[in-house]
């Protein structure tokens, strides 16, 4: 319906866009960085006064958000009561070496598992580490260790296929350092 055209060309400069769109319709937001490394400056979608999204201050190569009258997603809409369950946890056969970077991935499915992936992927867009279609059981905690060679540049990608978010926790901790966790946003890629 509407897109940036383009414009977007100067560096630390406010674009603004106001946008008449019919109110029964149901409409998909998105927002993208090439790079995927996020983006550092304020933005935000607002419609009718009410922020859908703004920056989440994470690294991201696309975030969506759908408003309009759309129809209730599938998903559920607060965090489960219940205690997650511990699910199943890969470790490395032997610990990180001083040349490699101790990546931990955590992933608490919510009542959807079936949409929930993720991936690392090497600068030559190679899949190093996957969740290999593991999560498969509702409220359950995922973990995975994996141990890189620290001279490497990597891509965390976690995807929910419906679009509506991951209504549960989960964390990319790299060497110690939560580089990512749950934004509390509708996306459909992270």
């Amino acid at each position: 319906v509407k897109s940036d055209d383009g414009k977007i060309v100067d560096i630390f400069t406010q674009y603004t866009e106001n946008v008449c769109l019919d109110s029964s319709g149901c409409y998909t937001f998105t927002i993208n960085d090439s790079y995927g490394d996020g983006i550092t400056t304020p933005f935000s979608l607002t419609v009718d006064g009410d922020v859908k999204l703004s920056n989440p201050g994470v690294n991201f190569a696309s975030l969506n958000v759908r408003f309009g009258e759309c129809a209730p997603t599938a998903s559920p809409s607060a965090v489960p009561t219940i205690a997650p369950t511990p699910g199943p946890t890969r470790t490395p056969s032997i610990p990180c070496t001083a040349n490699e970077l101790d990546v931990l991935v955590s992933v608490t499915s919510d009542r959807y598992p079936a949409e929930i992936t993720w991936m690392i992927q090497n600068d030559s867009g190679e899949i190093v580490k996957s969740d290999d279609g593991e999560i498969v059981d509702i409220f359950t905690q995922y973990t995975e260790n994996v141990c890189l060679d620290s001279s490497g540049c990597y891509t965390f990608t976690i995807n929910d296929s419906y679009g509506d978010g991951i209504t549960t926790p989960f964390s990319l901790t790299v060497d110690g350092d939560v580089k990512l966790s749950n934004p509390g946003v509708n996306f459909a890629s992270l």
